[in-house]
């Protein structure tokens, strides 16, 4: 739809109350016109392409990559790359991917057709391609788009508020402090923003992030590619 949105997470993923995932927080995106690129480093830097930490221009290839990212985090429980800075996360992003061994193999191919580091080489540059890939077997994405697929995740709906905020990830505080910084008064001016009608009716939502279990300690092992 022409639209880059610069910060996919599973934080910024909401869940319906019939189960279904809608995507929030355009607070950092763009229009961008076929074949248009846009700079800057914006985001959230663990999702970031090695385009977007680099500031080498970065165009709508950026979000698959990070769909990419929040794909294996769902799988595996732990992003696939990690640093304290850019530096280190675009130097982590140059090593060899490494799978937990119980990732199954079309789940591995499909992430990794992602995680190009080249942005032309991503499946996602045909969006036929994405869809018809074997991850997505026996999805009917007419049925999906007009709702009428029954989804899992509605039993998480009927949880309290309270222990959805309990199953919230804190953001690292160390992360990137002057991009935060950056940010801060745009995000005194939205948080100032009245809240519309539509949005006030919509707190049974709450984010992908407060359903996902996520490992405590070291990563799995071993590891397989």
């Amino acid at each position: 739809r022409g639209v880059l949105h610069n910060d996919i997470k599973p934080e910024n993923v909401l869940v319906t109350s019939d189960g279904h995932m809608v995507l929030t927080d355009f607070g950092i995106a763009e229009l961008l016109l076929p074949g248009e690129k846009t700079f800057g480093r914006y985001g959230t830097p663990l999702y970031m392409a090695p385009e977007s930490l680099q500031i080498k221009g970065h165009d709508f290839q950026a979000d698959w990559w990070s769909l990419g990212v929040m794909a294996f985090e769902l799988l595996a429980g732990y992003v696939p790359y990690e640093g304290r800075t850019s530096s280190d996360l675009v130097r982590e992003q140059k090593k060899k991917l490494l799978y937990p061994e119980n990732m199954d193999r079309i789940s591995k191919d499909f992430i990794q057709s992602l995680l190009k580091r080249n942005p032309a080489n991503r499946l996602s540059n045909d969006l036929e391609l994405v869809k018809s890939h074997p991850f997505f077997d026996g999805i009917d994405w007419e049925a999906l788009a007009l709702g009428e697929v029954r989804s899992n995740l509605n039993k998480f709906c009927c949880d309290s508020e309270t222990n959805i905020e309990q199953r919230k990830r804190k953001e690292p505080v160390h992360m990137f402090a002057k991009m935060k910084r950056f940010f801060s008064a745009k995000k005194m001016f939205t948080n100032s923003v009245p809240q519309s009608p539509i949005i006030r009716k919509c707190r049974s939502r709450f984010s992908l992030r407060s359903i996902m279990t996520r490992s405590t300690g070291a990563r799995s092992t071993p590891c397989q590619n």
